[in-house]
This record gives C-alpha cells, sequence and structure tokens, in this order.
C-alpha cells in the first residue's frame, strides 16, 4: 500500500503556508529522457506495425519491392513482376483461411499497438505518481497482448516438396484380390486415378504370387526391402521376392534417394475385421498425417482407423517404403483368393481420396495443424503352444471380430478346446488388431497389441507456392 504524506503547515510561512494546507506537493510532469524514448520508440513500432500491414514493400529498397507483400494490399501483376500494388482489396480476395487470420491477428496488435503508444504519450504528460505507474503497466501489458497477437500470424508453415510422382502397387501379396483387380482394371483404363500435374502408375508387384492366387512364391515381398536383401548379389538361387524387390527398387526408388517415387499405395486385404485402415510408418511425416486426416474426414462417419508401425525392434521393411511418403491401405474381412465388392469399393474410395489431397495439395492448397488418433503397435502375440510348437488354443468368440476395440485385464482372449478360457492380463488397456489374420498364423501371431494416440501434422503447403508467393 502507498503511503500518502500529509502536509503539515509550518509557522510563519504565510501565503505559502496557506497554499500547501489541505493539498498534496505538486509532481513535475514526468518527461524524461526514458519516457520520451519510451513513447518515441511505441510511436515508431506503430508505424512499422501498420506499414508492414498494408504493404512490406514500402520498407525495401526501391529495387526489392517486387517481393512485398502485405495482408490487404495485393500485387498487380506476378509475383516477379510486381513493381506496385493494386490497392486494397476486400477481406474475401485473400486468398487463403491462414492469410485471413493472420491478417485479423495482425490488425488486431496493431490496434493494441496504437492505443499502448497512446498511452505512453500520456504517461510522459501526466504527473508522476501511481496513477502514472498505473497507466506505464497498462501499457506495458498492452504491448505485450500486441507481441503475442503478431508472433501468432507467423506460424511457421513448412514448405514441402510437390507430390509429382505417385505409384499405386497391388499384387504385394497374390491372395489379396482388391488390390490386384483394381491395379488391373487402372491398367487398362486408368482416367479415374489421373491427375492434372501429376503422373499415377498403377504397378502389379508380385505377378507369379498373383498368377498362381498364392501370397508369395518363396518368401513375403511384404518384409525383404531392407539394404541387406536390396543388396543382395543376384545369383540362381536368389528368392524370387528378393529378386523382385530389387527390380522395384530399381524402377521406384533407389529406396532413401531424392530420385525415389514421392508416393506410393501399397493395396492389402485382411481376413480380419479391421474395415479400410491406413498404415504409416514415419510419425514425423507431416505430409502423409495430413493426408490421412483428409481422408477421414472424406469418408466420416464410416471409421477409417490408422496404425502406426514405428516400433524400434519391430522392423518391415515393407514394399512401399521404397517412397518418400509410403502409405499401406489394409482392407478387410475378406477371404484370401476372394473378392467382395463393398471390401474393393472401400479401397477404391480410400485411394480417390487420397489423390484428391495430392492434387490439392500441389495446386497450392495450404493445410493447417491437425491431429489425427492412430494406434501405435506394442507387440505382436502368439497363439498358446504346446511342448511341440503346435497351437492349443484359438481366438476366444468374444475377441473374435473386435479389432479396434478396448481389451482390459481379465478379458478373454483365448479358449482351449478343453473349454479353458485364457484371459488377458494387463497393466492398461490395449487395442488389438489383426485378429485371427490368416496369413499369420505362419508367422506365429495370433494379433497384434496396440495402444491409442494422437499425432499431430504442422502446417503445410507446396514448396512451389511458397516460391511464387513469399
Amino acid at each position: 500500500m502507498l503511503s500518502v504524506p500529509v502536509p503539515v503547515p509550518v509557522a510563519g510561512a504565510g501565503a505559502g503556508a496557506a497554499r500547501g494546507a489541505g493539498s498534496l506537493p505538486r509532481r513535475r510532469a514526468m518527461c524524461s529522457g526514458v519516457g520520451c524514448f519510451w513513447a518515441l520508440l511505441s510511436a515508431g513500432l506503430l508505424a512499422a506495425c501498420a506499414a508492414a500491414f498494408l504493404s512490406p514493400a514500402w520498407l525495401l529498397p526501391p529495387g526489392r519491392a517486387a517481393g512485398g507483400f502485405g495482408l490487404l494490399w495485393r500485387c498487380a501483376g506476378p509475383p516477379r513482376g510486381c513493381h506496385g500494388s493494386a490497392g486494397p482489396g476486400g477481406f474475401g480476395d485473400i486468398p487463403s483461411g491462414s492469410w485471413q487470420t493472420s491478417a485479423v491477428l495482425c490488425a488486431g496488435g496493431c490496434a493494441l499497438l496504437a492505443l499502448s503508444s497512446l498511452l505512453a504519450i500520456v504517461a510522459v504528460l501526466l504527473p508522476g505518481g501511481a496513477c502514472e505507474r498505473r497507466v506505464c503497466t497498462l501499457a506495458g501489458y498492452m504491448q505485450t497482448a500486441a507481441e503475442l497477437l503478431k508472433s501468432m500470424t507467423s506460424s511457421s508453415v513448412v514448405d514441402k516438396p510437390p507430390v509429382r510422382r505417385v505409384a499405386i502397387f497391388g499384387g504385394t501379396h497374390g491372395n489379396e484380390l482388391s488390390g490386384v483387380f483394381l491395379v488391373k482394371h487402372w491398367q487398362e483404363n486408368g482416367a479415374e486415378i489421373q491427375r492434372a500435374g501429376m503422373e499415377v502408375k498403377p504397378f502389379l508387384t508380385n505377378p507369379r504370387a498373383v498368377k498362381k492366387c498364392t501370397r508369395y512364391i518363396d518368401c513375403d515381398l511384404n518384409r525383404v526391402f531392407d539394404p541387406d536383401n536390396l543388396g543382395r548379389t543376384v545369383v540362381e538361387d536368389i528368392p524370387y521376392e528378393v529378386r523382385r524387390a530389387q527390380e522395384i527398387n530399381h524402377i521406384f526408388g533407389p529406396k532413401g534417394s531424392d530420385d525415389a517415387y514421392d508416393l506410393i499405395f501399397d493395396l492389402h486385404n485382411t481376413t480380419s475385421n479391421m474395415g479400410g485402415t491406413l498404415i504409416l510408418e514415419n510419425s514425423r511425416d507431416d505430409f502423409t498425417i495430413q493426408m490421412f486426416h483428409y481422408i477421414k474426414n472424406a469418408l466420416a462417419p464410416e471409421r477409417c482407423p490408422v496404425l502406426l508401425i514405428e516400433h524400434p525392434s519391430l522392423k518391415y521393411a515393407t514394399t512401399r517404403s521404397v517412397a518418400k511418403h509410403p502409405v499401406g491401405v489394409e482392407v478387410g474381412p475378406q477371404p484370401q483368393g476372394v473378392v467382395r465388392a463393398d471390401i474393393l469399393d472401400k479401397m477404391r474410395k480410400i485411394v480417390k481420396h487420397g489423390l484428391d489431397f495430392v492434387q490439392l495439395f500441389n495446386e497450392g492448397k495450404e493445410f493447417p495443424p491437425c491431429t489425427i488418433e492412430v494406434f501405435k503397435i506394442m507387440e505382436k502375440v502368439d497363439y498358446p503352444r504346446n511342448k511341440n510348437d503346435e497351437v492349443i488354443a484359438i481366438i476366444h468368440p468374444k475377441l473374435q471380430d473386435q479389432d479396434w476395440q478396448p481389451l482390459k485385464d481379465g478379458d478373454p482372449l483365448f479358449l482351449t478346446l478343453d473349454g479353458e478360457v485364457i484371459a488377458y492380463k494387463g497393466d492398461c488397456t490395449v487395442y488389438p488388431t489383426f485378429i485371427n489374420e490368416a496369413a499369420y498364423y505362419e508367422k506365429n501371431q495370433a494379433f497384434v497389441k496396440t495402444v491409442k494416440m494422437k499425432l499431430t501434422a504442422k502446417h503445410i503447403r507446396s514448396s512451389v507456392l511458397g516460391q511464387n508467393t513469399t
């Protein structure tokens, strides 16, 4: 609490004593060097903010004015040939939502700076004391708020290279027929998958397995895209799928290089009740996460789970991993060697929406930060076995077809032929998937345990657009 001095009359003071009695001593206005400098600095910041808000070109040398664009003033010509402004445009003329948001936030920051500058000038002219200090404090808070608003307008937009080369793989496993049928159809008539500004190539990855309608010939093609197999010397007895992996890597890679295809959709079926599932390999792939967010919204209210297979010890070395952005599409339930119309249609829609996203991205649409729910793989769970390594229990009926549903401690997992129920034991809730997948009996896998988590992708746009508008 501030103590207020009480003036005391002094004998013989005369008129001075009379003037001082019952009143506070008058203080000089705070027109110190610091106060004046603060007022001038505040006014200067306001001027710079207003100029930048309308057109930063005003702040640049004449020879560089073509590179300046304001939030409200738009360029009269193409970016590289612009030497002036076409004047302030309407709010609706601003070409993107993020630009409009920036205009609103920056305008709010300028308004706060204007009020702060006014308070700074008032504070200089006010008498010193509590009132002056309150004005200074208020002005400081307002300047801080203005800077926060301005910083929000510069939220980082990540420029990503345009996606020009896309492949759609079918037949990685020769008995998963939805992808086989779609790829063969698109090889004959690819109008529905073509998009302006990019090449889309449908490709049958394992033609020998497709011909025999079997999962593979010698080994799983979807597990041999590792450095050892891709660099393996070609000899007469090399497994067919390893040789085929090297051919695919030569056509669509090399894996991990700048020359690799931008995006590969790898189409699979599962006998499990997984619905239309998207498989993500890299939790830091903003482009693919943004695509999945777009696909999920396009398919809503139909569910489209995302399986994240990123794991320190579980290495998949998938066919699609040749691309910079690998996308697995797993749709079921569908028996091996069978085509179901509803499953094929679901797969077709996922590919369509994915290609639509790429086209929008290439055309310059910005995608603001987004968050998606994913199921991160944690552990593969095997069937109970005897000493001869034979399966002695099957998936419990209450677990069958319950992919993506919560599994809690004590819930039934397996059922022996003697009727014994084997329950799940765990400290936390998990979400099983690939439940009772037919292809995974040979891999000693009854299902996969996953945990639910959130992934956030950054604000992205095509780098070609960024070069043309900044």
